[in-house]
């Protein structure tokens, strides 16, 4: 009862608590900061991602979006067109055939951070001039993403992105809105502080680059010198951000009054910041209450040359997001150089080409949440209708989870020589490798493009669930044409509370099967249900709905079946202990092996058996034990007892107890077994052997011979553990044991070694040799019992023919023939003069004659005169 008891216990608790970790892992698994630090967290993202990998390689066909198509600078492009990179005179060729051919946007997977010969770069410009709207450009963030870095800090990155050709990267942009309005820091800025420091760095770095390469001015360096200079001043600024109004920040440290009193009225305009006594109380206070934006950021961006970036009027990132794996299963919408709206925010490439495609606006909704900032929404809007189109299913970090359509070139690749010349009014498009001729004007109409490589040594390869090496231009692609149809992969909704009934549910019936069934069904079980699981979860996958806490539910099932399975391994340990400490004094090995092995038919509470029970005691024992020295009576005890208890081991019997020179014995219990009666038997025949081996024995010792009798009785009886809540043991008890001590307290009157009860006899009749000896009334029974004197085993005797004689002339005295069964047993003394039975009955008959039994006569002697 406790191991159920103490079992729903431990359930209720591992619910509660694979609950909370649940609701924890969901909280936090869209912080990679968080996520990585943790042990336990990681090791369920990466599970949860290997399990989201399975459901592309098994998911139904997945319906190819018509609306875009990647200008592909591949393999026959390179040979006719020429090594990469291509004069921009061909980029910008192939672009303006394309819009003339009803292209509605190109965005490129490209970078021009380099100039060429100038009337490439000019006829580039003069493109992107042409079609301001529908010429997105690239850009990257460089280094790490910065999740660990102080938010206040993102003010300083900022203003050194803006340096660096931010402003120029990120202008007013009416087709994206960070709506960060209600943030108390919202219109703070450290421009006018910042600009003097930055003017600082930058006029040491200078002097320091060119002392190095001993150079006088920047006008005597090189296209390649100028281009390292510029490039290290923006490295420089930003590993000042790094300590920017921290310790080592040298110009807090020595700081200009003029500074210290820029800073302090900067920090004023913050409602309750006035009120503080100190600038470093200020700081301190700004710095603390900066809140994390939980949106991917880089601390520099490189931009396009400068005619090149100044003409367009659309750039974006082409940066692609790598899980802790390595592979790239979400795609941030948007991306991030400080933390000031308008002035930092990055547009992913997909996201920006939809907006210019369709003309519509992205609205982000940030959320504030325990002192992180998150994005809650994404809402694509149509102002000319001031409708809303769609929400957008993005996680807290403004990532898509990007719903793949297959493996390469499951979208439509064009060869970027087919658009260089536009001549040919038929072209060719691939699609999953095969080859497709249309017409290009009518295909080209109306789509959008991504231009990127997937020529050998030039593309960049990404390991994606679809394919370890897809050219990474094809995932913008993939998060376009998911924009465009709205085939985004949704997490479920109210995942949490399904996740909680599935835990409750599953706890239930593991717990339940384990208590009341058997590992193997409960194992069987688990890997059904957890199968289950997974063929539901990977249907709604299908259905473009996944199922984001799948990974936890799965590992939690299975924590909740290994720990159940310690739990049941230490209770079946503890009662494996239990039962040996129990048994192992009183039963054979061999005995508590087999219980071990058949726990599950073992009751160490009460239970009724059929069972023998063996009583054997030590003739005139009291006399001997005053006679002998105590030490002596002990030594020659353990002599006696040693052999008669391995015997009854050896026949499967236990060992209740020793009660002074007397042995109580069972057989069929703790383990019930069907031939008891015939085993107790045997043990009571080899016991009167081995003690004739023991006198001798003792006769060397000078010690007295041991005489003794032994009874035994087979019928029902209660067997279980027994005594006080302090101490127990395993023992039988009720009438029928009683039984059996009355029989062999009878040895003696009978002068018989083993007598055994009428019940016992019935079973072993045809087995063993007994001779009737008398029918008694024992005390607390109305009923006559027959005992019997147990002979031999075996069907026969080389007694046999004084036995017959002797219940023949019992049956002369049972049916009160008196005067006949006195002959017949006077004729038997003839034979054994010392048998006491034929002297007893011969003395009875004669006794019978002088004094008639009353009727009617149960059989019972009763020695009486009239």
């Amino acid at each position: 009862m406790k191991i159920k008891i103490y079992g729903v216990i431990l359930a209720s608790l591992l619910f509660l608590s694979f609950t909370m970790l649940n609701l924890k892992y969901k909280s936090i698994q869209n912080n990679p900061e968080i996520v990585e630090s943790n042990v336990f967290y990681s090791f369920l993202f990466e599970f949860n991602n290997k399990i989201y990998d399975t459901f592309f390689k098994n998911r139904d066909e997945h319906q190819k979006n018509q609306n875009v198509f990647l200008i592909d600078i591949d393999e026959d492009s390179v040979r006719e067109l020429g090594r990469w990179p291509w004069s921009r005179e061909i980029i910008a060729t192939i672009w303006d055939n394309s819009m003339k051919n009803g292209v509605k946007v190109i965005a490129n997977d490209i970078i021009f951070s380099e100039a060429q010969d100038k009337k490439a770069d000019s006829r580039l410009e003069e493109v992107i001039k042409k079609y301001p709207a529908q010429i997105v450009l690239g850009t990257f963030g460089e280094g790490p993403i910065l999740y660990e870095n102080p938010p206040y800090q993102d003010y300083c990155f900022v203003e050194s992105f803006r340096r660096s050709g931010g402003d120029k990267i990120v202008t007013l942009n009416a087709t994206l809105t960070f709506d960060d309005s209600n943030s108390q820091f919202e219109q703070v800025f450290f421009t006018n502080e910042l600009k003097a420091i930055f003017d600082n760095l930058d006029e040491q770095f200078e002097a320091s680059y060119l002392k190095r390469i001993n150079k006088s001015s920047v006008k005597d360096l090189d296209f390649y010198q100028k281009n390292s200079l510029i490039a290290e001043k923006s490295r420089n600024l930003v590993n000042y951000c790094y300590r920017w109004l921290q310790e080592d920040d040298e110009y807090l440290k020595d700081a200009s009054q003029g500074l210290l009193k820029s800073y302090n009225s900067t920090l004023d305009r913050i409602a309750g910041f006035e009120k503080l006594p100190t600038l470093n109380d200020k700081i301190k206070k700004f710095k603390d209450e900066v809140n994390q934006l939980l949106i991917p950021q880089y601390a520099s961006w490189p931009a396009n040359i400068n005619e090149v970036q100044t003409a367009a009027e659309y750039t974006a990132t082409f940066n692609a997001y790598l899980d802790f794996d390595g592979v790239i299963r979400h795609y941030p919408l948007i991306y991030r150089a400080g933390n000031k709206t308008n002035l930092s925010f990055i547009p992913s490439l997909a996201l920006q080409t939809y907006l210019l495609a369709t003309g519509y606006q992205a609205i982000f909704v940030p959320k504030l949440e325990n002192n992180i900032k998150t994005i809650s929404n994404v809402i694509i809007r149509d102002n000319e209708s001031d409708k809303d189109i769609m929400s957008l299913p993005i996680d807290s970090n403004g990532r898509l989870i990007i719903n793949y359509y297959g493996r390469k070139n499951s979208i439509p690749y064009v060869s970027a020589r087919d658009l260089f010349h536009n001549d040919d009014p038929e072209m060719v498009i691939h699609i999953n490798g095969q080859p497709h001729t249309v017409n290009k004007a009518e295909w080209l109409k109306g789509k959008s493009a991504v231009m990127g490589p997937t020529a050998t040594g030039i593309f960049d390869l990404r390991n994606t669930p679809v394919e370890k090496d897809l050219p990474g231009v094809e995932i913008h692609l993939t998060v376009l044409g998911n924009l465009f149809d709205q085939t985004f992969t949704n997490v479920l909704q109210g995942e949490f509370n399904i996740s909680v009934a599935v835990l409750l549910f599953l706890a239930i019936t593991i717990v339940g099967l384990f208590l009341y069934s058997n590992l193997l069904i409960a194992s069987v079980y688990v890997l059904f249900i957890n199968y289950i699981l997974y063929k539901v979860t990977l249907f709604n996958f299908n259905r473009n709905l996944y199922f984001e806490l799948l990974a936890p539910t799965i590992v939690f099932t299975f924590s909740i079946y290994i720990i159940f399975l310690i739990y049941i391994y230490i209770f079946e340990t503890r009662k494996s202990k239990e039962i040996k400490n129990t048994f192992s004094k009183y039963v054979s090995k061999e005995i508590v092996e087999e219980i071990l092995k058949n726990q599950e038919n073992l009751e160490l509470k009460g239970q009724k058996l059929n069972m023998t029970v063996f009583f054997s005691d030590i003739r005139s024992f009291t006399t001997l034990s005053e006679e002998m020295d105590p030490q002596e009576l002990s030594r020659m005890l353990n002599k006696y007892f040693t052999p008669m208890s391995e015997i009854i081991f050896g026949y499967n019997g236990t060992i209740d107890k020793f009660m002074g020179d007397a042995i109580m014995a069972l057989f069929g219990a703790p383990l019930n077994y069907p031939d008891h009666p015939q085993k107790a038997c045997l043990a009571a025949l080899r016991c009167i052997e081995k003690l004739a081996q023991v006198n001798v024995e003792f006769k060397k010792r000078n010690w007295p011979e041991l005489k003794i009798g032994i009874g035994l009785n087979t019928g029902v009886m209660v067997a279980g553990n027994i005594g006080s809540d302090q101490i127990q043991s395993y023992t039988v008890i009720g009438d029928e044991v009683n039984l059996g001590q009355r029989v062999e307290s009878l040895t003696k009157s009978y002068k018989a070694q083993i007598l055994i009860s009428e019940n016992t006899y019935n079973e072993v009749k045809t087995e063993f040799i007994a001779r009737e000896v008398d029918n008694v009334r024992v005390k607390g029974k109305n009923r006559a019992v027959k005992i019997y004197e147990l002979i031999s085993q075996g069907t026969t005797h080389k007694d046999m023919p004084f036995f017959d004689s002797y219940h023949q002339g019992l049956a002369l005295f049972y049916t009160q023939k008196f005067s006949e069964a006195e002959a017949a047993f006077a004729n038997l003394l003839k034979i054994k003069p010392d048998d006491f039975l034929c002297q007893m009955y011969l003395e009875r008959s004669q006794h019978c004659q002088k004094n008639p039994m009353q009727e009617p006569w149960d059989g019972v002697f009763e020695r009486r005169k009239n």
